[in-house]
């Protein structure tokens, strides 16, 4: 070969022909131009009857042991807390421990009086706050009762409303 010349390596086995320019100061090397050069040949295996029966099986008990995991992380975490999407009201409790739960209902109940309403009539229009209607809540109640859900002495029925207020909501209305 010459120190400017071009070689052209084709193989039967690639569907294209490469070209590859060979300068004065590098040697020709072989190896780099096969490496462009497709040789994988991936075929398709059918696995054995067992092979997919333990497949099946080790799926089913690694999905199961998921369930189980997420069932006692949950009733673990709800333990002492509120099941989910409780609401007392528009406030939502769920996940809350009781203190929390108080904390949150009463800062709504002070926004609550804050809020002015208009009222209409021959006479003129009267403005009054929340806090003119003079309207109490027993907060109390409604937290043990928001509370009992989930947190009765049956296990089963605990875990199945635990459960159930992942995809439900309970709204409670404060007396």
């Amino acid at each position: 070969m010459s120190e400017n010349s071009v070689s052209k390596i084709s193989k039967t086995e690639s569907t294209y022909d490469q070209t590859i320019a060979i300068s004065p100061s590098s040697s020709y090397d072989l190896s780099a131009a096969e490496r462009l050069t497709p040789k994988r040949t991936y075929t398709t295996t059918i696995p054995s009857k067992e092979l997919l029966f333990y497949r099946i099986g080790f799926y089913t008990v690694l999905a199961l042991g998921s369930i189980i995991l997420l069932f006692t992380l949950n009733g673990f975490y709800l333990s002492e807390r509120m099941v989910w999407n409780t609401y007392i009201g528009p406030v939502n409790v769920g996940g809350k421990t009781i203190s929390e739960a108080r904390n949150l209902f009463e800062e709504y109940l002070g926004e609550f009086n804050q809020v002015n309403i208009s009222l209409r009539t021959n006479k003129g229009v009267f403005v009054v706050s929340n806090a003119g209607f003079g309207a109490t809540y027993d907060v109390e109640s409604a937290l043990i009762h928001a509370y009992k859900k989930g947190h009765s002495e049956y296990f089963w029925i605990n875990q199945r409303e635990r459960f159930s207020s992942v995809f439900s909501s309970q709204t409670i209305k404060p007396q």
